[in-house]
């Protein structure tokens, strides 16, 4: 006798004399088995057991009683089919459903909720429900309660309100709360920062690539800084002069937390008079010391004006394409090899020049010393400049 895959409806054979017999009995087992209710008595509570006919020949599953006066299990016989669960329990209670061979995710329908149940062999997927509509179980990293047939290690759960999170192979890979995403890594590594986006890794390291593929000279891959001062998003408010444009920030593990910035680059508005197609920038690097907490200082910038502005050096308003060396705290006290140091000294007030230190002496017959002999390289010819003893 051949029966069908799935609900064992028994085929019309070519022998058989009266073939409306098999047929309507079929007919009928296929009416009841996507129409007809039927109630589960929940009094004993613990695990209830399903009946394989029961469950071929219904479609509505209502559980009623009490459950024990708790939570209780309904187990349903492995297959593949569709049906739904109502939930009427006096008080209520939450049903937990499993299949005969044990799922991997577990719905829960508690007590007065109905719902649209999905049966893939020996998993049970929640489809909607009368209190979550389109609803799924939280999950775990390991279990997630959205998955694949087959790969039910990778998929979709919900740590906590507000909260998604994406599993692959068991590991949690990516995680979404309210605004942020964080790969790699389930909380923010900083304190308060507020960074929407935060990659993690370890191991083979961490990287963020930007690919651009054209044949086209002037392509290429970009990352964009945007800030409007307008507070709504997607709206152009005018920025003014000194507005902050964006940072990086170099942060080394100082045992506590990830608090301690090395390194900073940034870029603000460099214009007294910003508008529409004209704002002038300002390119900005501080270095650490180290000496300090967040003794950042600055070290390099380059203004509108394409001046290089060193230590806080500063340039006349009409300055364009300028070197500015602020004084040296500390000067040199000798040249070291293979190198030439340009310094900024203070001599005396109103008297700032500029100081040099190279390497050796570059006239090693003269008497005269490294301090008081600078020699330049001109158009591929030495040239040596003596310098008196008395500043001027």
């Amino acid at each position: 006798m051949v029966t069908t895959p799935n609900l064992g409806i028994t085929h019309v054979e070519e022998s058989d004399d009266k073939k409306e017999v098999p047929m309507n009995a079929g007919l009928d087992r296929l009416d009841r088995s996507t129409n007809d209710p039927i109630d589960i008595n929940t009094d004993a509570g613990g695990s209830i057991v399903v009946a394989a006919a029961d469950f071929l020949d219904n479609y509505h599953f209502r559980f009623t009683g009490d459950g024990n006066s708790a939570g209780f299990t309904i187990i349903f016989p492995d297959g593949n089919r569709a049906f739904t669960v109502e939930n009427a329990t006096s008080p209520a209670q939450t049903a937990t459903l499993e299949t005969d061979s044990g799922s991997a995710v577990n719905p829960t329908v508690a007590g007065g909720e109905s719902a649209a149940i999905v049966e893939h062999g020996i998993e049970l997927v929640l489809i909607s429900s009368t209190t979550t509509p389109g609803g799924f179980a939280d999950g775990t990293e390991g279990a997630p309660s959205i998955f694949n047939v087959g790969d039910i290690d990778t998929g979709i759960w919900f740590p906590t309100v507000d909260v998604i999170a994406i599993s692959v192979g068991g590991a949690e890979a990516l995680r979404i709360d309210s605004g942020d995403l964080f790969i790699g890594h389930d909380t923010d590594l900083l304190t308060g920062g507020g960074r929407k986006l935060q990659v993690s890794g370890g191991g083979t390291g961490t990287g963020l690539a930007l690919a651009r593929f054209s044949t086209t000279d002037s392509a290429q891959a970009v990352l964009d800084f945007i800030k409007s001062s307008d507070t709504d998003i997607g709206d152009p408010g005018l920025v003014v002069d000194n507005e902050a444009l964006g940072k990086i920030n170099w942060r080394p593990s100082d045992s506590v937390d990830f608090g301690t910035i090395a390194v900073s680059m940034e870029a603000e508005v460099d214009d007294p008079s910003p508008a529409n197609d004209s704002i002038g920038g300002a390119w900005i690097l501080r270095t650490a010391q180290g000496l300090a907490s967040d003794d950042l200082t600055l070290a390099i910038q380059v203004d509108n004006a394409q001046n290089v502005l060193i230590g806080g050096g500063v340039t006349p308003a009409s300055a364009f394409g300028c070197l500015a060396i602020k004084n040296a705290p500390t000067k040199p006290s000798a040249g070291l090899a293979n190198n030439v140091v340009l310094y900024s000294v203070d001599l005396s007030a109103g008297n700032t020049i500029l100081g040099i230190r190279s390497e050796g002496d570059p006239e090693a017959a003269s008497s005269v010393t490294i301090d008081r002999t600078i020699a330049i390289e001109i158009n591929g010819t030495v040239r040596y400049l003596m310098v008196s003893d008395t500043a001027t």
